[in-house]
């Protein structure tokens, strides 16, 4: 039987609501469980590791609704149904995870080692998960200290490109458990495409300044207090540099690089169940964030004597607490539940520039969302939700607190056994970030401490179908409408602000279908339909980047057990963009990128695999000036010992 957990394990089953059983009583706590929000999916552990992923979004972005590009700063940030990054509520193990200053970070730089699954919650189902959920959540889940392999060593190359290594070692004595790894990614460049035709500013076939080095360790540690009661303590370092590849078509291009990337994070949370039938469980987490961008005066990357080099330092340190508690009563017609979810967090930012005045900016803020849960006939389910979010910036006395109050209502419906229908309702918003308010963009841009906050209403409805084993089926639509969009205005001197003038609307409708037709064979196969675009006086404008189409379809195939293979293609129809240089709509082609894995575990324990991305070496462009990559062979070997089964554990 095929060991592979598909993208759609877990999603298409009915949610576990208004169940009984003390263990499902809170289940979505310090490391959020199964029980899923309205719109959510998830990709499996299996999956992270078939598709080879090296980083989170490399895993994240199999899933239809979302997809990630690169821009001029070599970061990784993808949109969710049309929404972008800083619009999302990204989370790790349930807390906020982003740069205070910018609002998004970058998920390249989150090795897939560390990954256990990536939820994704789509539409206004996440209007109780905290802040900024204004276009849905994704949520990385790592590895707890109960998971994995006594020891497990693990490396993967590129024949011409880089190497990447990673060990772990996992036990448990008693009531603590523990896991402990670390990993090394040194890549010198990667390929452009065959096709690629070459410029004055790239001539291939290598991507000039595309280097990247990333070295973490990490400890997550379990502790049972009680049959009831438990402690989870997480931590990680990252450790990194990597160059910024320069636009292919920029006649002013840049020599920059990430000389220092580096984030510290240490998350500890407390879960007890109180009775059989009230439970809290809370997180707290500390982080910061170091990155030095130095900007250079030619390609050799050497020296900084020119007017436009720079050295940039960026610090960002965070601090938060959320509290989730829940209450199940009994009413004749079925159980009610009774949520609350509070929390807040301090983000800061400080810079130093060379040349320029220190930047010290930062902010307090907090969420209330209580949510009462009902079930009738063990048929119907209702929840109503109301999230209040309050913003204080602090150190500059221009900026006026901001506030917000949200409301979601959500029907679900199962009529039949595997077949659960769902509509919600729900206003959510997002604060704008430091950036967004304060930066002058390198002289280019007039700061707007006064920018409020973005909002949306929207109505999503979904489908999930499991007519018998082997099959599942999710049809999710959404429409949303956002008022106040922050969008960039042309003002006099010559410069931009960002204002809150814009409204845009966004569609979307979402098909996946799972099918296991034979034993040893799983077919997956997703696509998605996206209207995104922003009003102006002159009519709707499409927002860049946004595919009016994109697809994805993978295939898993075990015909014996010491073989495994792997293949998957994402494709996506043609891009609009106003173009820098013209300031013009413009549209980048669409494309098709297949990628295949084979694997070979020629005894328990040992596993040795050869992986292909974009093997048909298409060229694509990530953004108008910065194409993908192009095809790329990587061979990998691990080795496993498995840890010893504690007394009454299952084998």
């Amino acid at each position: 039987m095929m060991r592979a957990v598909p993208i759609l394990t877990g999603l298409l089953a009915l949610p576990a609501l208004g169940q009984d059983g003390a263990a499902r009583l809170f289940e979505t706590t310090v490391r959020s469980g199964p029980r899923q929000a309205p719109g959510q999916t998830a990709v499996g552990p299996e999956s992270v590791k078939d598709t080879g992923a090296q980083s989170a979004i490399d895993a994240a972005e199999w899933d239809v609704a979302l997809t990630s590009s690169t821009g001029a700063r070599g970061e990784r940030i993808f949109t969710l149904r049309g929404f972008d990054q800083r619009q999302v509520a990204v989370l790790l193990d349930g807390a906020p995870f982003l740069l205070p200053y910018d609002g998004q970070l970058d998920l390249g730089m989150v090795p897939a080692a560390l990954v256990e699954r990536i939820e994704v919650v789509k539409g206004p189902g996440s209007v109780t998960i905290g802040l900024n959920g204004l276009g849905g959540a994704v949520n990385i889940v790592t590895r707890t200290g109960d998971d994995g392999a006594l020891f497990r060593a693990w490396a993967e190359t590129s024949p011409t490109l880089g190497t990447e290594v990673r060990l772990a070692h996992s036990l448990k004595l008693g009531r603590v458990a523990w896991t402990v790894a670390a990993g090394s990614l040194g890549q010198s460049a990667w390929p452009l495409s065959a096709a690629f035709i070459p410029t004055a500013y790239e001539p291939g076939p290598l991507r000039r300044n595309s280097d990247k080095r990333l070295s973490h360790v990490a400890l997550s540690t379990k502790v049972t207090l009680t049959p009831r009661q438990s402690l989870v303590l997480s931590a990680w370092f990252f450790d990194g540099e990597r160059g910024m590849p320069p636009s292919t078509v920029d006649d002013r291009p840049r020599y920059w690089r990430f000389s220092v990337w580096r984030a510290l994070n240490v998350q500890l949370g407390h879960q007890v169940a109180l009775s059989e039938n009230a439970a809290i469980d809370t997180l707290g987490w500390v982080r910061n964030f170091d990155n030095l961008v130095d900007s250079y005066d030619d390609a050799r990357y050497l020296t900084q004597d020119k007017a436009r080099a720079f050295s940039s330092w960026y610090h960002d340190p965070v601090a938060g607490v959320r509290s989730r508690a829940q209450v199940r009563l009994r009413a004749p017609w079925g159980p009610v539940h009774l949520r609350l979810w509070a929390g807040g967090a301090w983000e800061a930012h400080h810079a130093t520039t060379s040349n320029a005045p220190d930047d010290d900016y930062s902010r307090v803020t907090a969420t209330l969302a209580p949510e009462v849960e009902t079930t009738f006939a063990r048929k119907l389910t209702l929840q109503l939700a109301l999230q209040g979010d309050l913003e204080v910036p602090l150190q500059v006395a221009s900026v006026v607190p901001g506030t917000s109050l949200n409301p979601r209502l959500t029907a679900q419906w199962r009529p039949i056994n595997g077949l659960s229908l769902g509509v919600t309702g729900a206003r959510t918003s997002r604060f704008p970030t430091l950036r967004e308010r304060f930066s002058a963009a390198m002289g280019f841009r007039e700061p707007n401490p006064a920018l409020g906050p973005e909002s949306a209403w929207s109505l999503s409805g979904e489908c999930r179908w499991s007519p018998f084993e082997g099959l599942q089926l999710l049809a999710f639509g959404s429409h949303s409408a956002v008022q106040g969009l922050i969008a960039e205005v042309r003002i006099p001197g010559g410069l931009t602000q960002l204002q809150n003038v814009a409204h845009a609307q966004l569609s979307s409708g979402e098909v996946t279908l799972g099918l296991e037709p034979l034993r040893g064979l799983r077919l997956e196969v997703g696509a998605q339909v996206l209207r995104a675009v922003q009003w102006t006086d002159a009519g709707a404008i499409p927002l860049d980047y946004r595919a009016t189409w994109a697809g994805r379809a993978e295939l898993r195939l075990q015909p014996v057990r010491q073989l495994f293979v792997w293949a998957g293609v994402r494709a996506s129809s043609a891009r609009p963009f106003l173009n820098p240089d013209t300031r013009k709509q413009d549209t980048l082609p669409g494309f098709a990128d297949v990628s295949l894995r084979t694997e070979y575990r020629p005894t328990p324990g040992v596993a040795a695999w050869a992986r292909v991305t974009n093997l048909l070496n298409a060229a694509a462009d990530s953004q108008f000036g910065f194409p993908r990559q192009g095809r790329q062979l990587f061979v990998g070997l691990s080795l496993e010992i498995d840890r010893p089964l504690t007394e009454g554990e299952p084998p």
